[in-house]
């Protein structure tokens, strides 16, 4: 609760800048390997989703854009 609201007011925590950093040189990676993987879409989706702010404002895994991920594939 109390990272939530530190969160939504703009302070992000060091902790969570280094995971998102993290996460994304992975995501880099698999991308490289495995250029048209949905999952890998939705991953870099929902990291922006983070930094904009958008998770913490109670979002759900059922918000993504699931038809332009297909559209990807198809």
């Amino acid at each position: 609760m109390v990272l939530e609201q530190k969160l939504m007011g703009g302070e992000v925590p060091m902790v969570i800048t280094h995971a998102l950093s993290e996460i994304k040189d992975a995501l880099r990676e698999l991308r490289h390997s495995a250029p048209d993987s949905v999952l890998v879409s939705l991953a870099e989706q929902k990291i922006a989703m983070i930094e904009r702010g958008y998770y913490w404002a109670n979002q759900d895994f059922h918000d993504a854009d699931w038809n332009g991920l297909a559209g990807r594939n198809a």
